[in-house]
């Protein structure tokens, strides 16, 4: 379903943290943007959007703040050749489809209208209702090989398809169905299909922390180049503490020797960035935090390159307490931030791959 998010605000739609903050909430109702427009409160404006663009899309959600929500809805009641009424000191459609406090969602021509009265700090319940997310990941498979496998087998099911990298071995596929889609058997028929290589998830990070609650199971990360933010991303999602045991972020030399235990061997001239600093960082971390499972990193994400080794190269590790050991050396590209974020996706994949049986399908 088209979905267009405007925001009808003189300061909100400048304010990146709320923006950010909007973006999670619709992804949480599986609701996907697919424009965005930036409006201030100039009401003729909106007036004429809603008469054009409510033709090319089936949602609208309308950020709105305490100056333009009355507006918008007296706006609408005129579109919808209707009353308003006066509810909790707003002004609000009176056709509306739902209603509940600072949120109004309306129909107007067969295009449902969600109207959020927020602030800085708040942001009302979102009520459009959007279809089950079967988004999911592959693991170790290439884009083409994908591509042709998957939309052969998409034909009998009425499901389509977009599928693209997030890293070399890591695929993304966003699935696209319709009331004639039959979601279960094209479910079955992937699993059959990739056997050990599908993620049910949208999200890998939650995927984890899922799997470890249901079999109590607990990690801990040994981060470097990273810098913490592969922590960061696993903390993002509610219920990490019970599975989550904690984290080292070692940037210096003295730092991994200190708190990991990482031997002067695996930290001179340049070895620093290597298989064996990775590894002993993984079971210096396990050791100390006592946890199932751990996942390491060190390698160079700058600009340049450093002591021999070239920037986007790096060692990563996943150790478990049973003596499960994973490795693997990467050869990213792009900025530091976006190389960070690689870096914690492949992190998070390794952890998947040690133990296949608990997180494949």
């Amino acid at each position: 379903m088209k979905h267009l998010l405007i925001y009808f605000t003189k300061d909100l739609s400048f304010n990146n943290s709320f923006c950010n903050f909007v973006d999670r909430k619709l992804q949480e109702k599986n609701l996907i943007t697919n424009s965005i427009i930036k409006l201030n409160d100039d009401d003729s404006k909106l007036n004429t959007l809603l008469e054009i663009d409510a033709k090319k899309y089936e949602l609208i959600t309308i950020i709105a703040d305490e100056h333009s929500f009355s507006m918008i809805n007296k706006i609408l009641a005129t579109l919808k050749e209707c009353e308003l009424f006066l509810v909790d000191d707003e002004f609000i459609v009176a056709d509306t489809k739902v209603y509940q406090k600072n949120s109004v969602l309306i129909d107007l021509n067969g295009i449902s209208i969600n109207v959020l009265k927020a602030s800085a700090f708040y942001l009302p319940e979102i009520l459009h209702t959007a279809k089950a997310n079967y988004d999911f990941l592959i693991s170790d498979l290439d884009l083409e090989s994908a591509e042709i496998l998957l939309n052969t087998s998409v034909k009998p099911y009425g499901v389509n398809l977009n599928i693209f990298s997030i890293l070399d071995n890591l695929l993304y596929v966003k699935v696209t169905t319709n009331e004639y889609s039959d979601e279960v058997g094209f479910l079955n028929s992937i699993k059959s299909l990739f056997p050990k290589k599908i993620l049910f998830t949208n999200n890998i990070y939650k995927h984890i922390i899922t799997k470890l609650k249901e079999n109590n199971k607990k990690f801990s990360l040994a981060e470097s180049c990273t810098g913490g933010m592969i922590a960061s991303n696993f903390t993002k999602i509610d219920g990490a503490s019970e599975v989550y045991e904690g984290s080292v972020v070692t940037y210096s030399n003295k730092s991994k020797k200190a708190w990991l235990n990482v031997d002067d061997f695996y930290l001179e001239n340049g070895a620093v960035y290597s298989q064996n600093c990775s590894l002993a960082m993984a079971n210096g971390v396990l050791k100390l935090t006592k946890a199932n499972y751990t996942i390491s990193c060190t390698g160079v994400l700058g600009a340049n390159d450093d002591l021999g080794t070239k920037s986007g190269v790096v060692y990563i590790s996943a150790v478990s307490d049973t003596g499960l050991i994973l490795h693997e050396r990467l050869e990213l590209k792009g900025d530091r931030i976006y190389m960070q974020e690689q870096c914690s996706y492949a992190c998070a994949l390794l952890l998947c791959k040690l133990e296949k049986d608990l997180f494949f399908e």
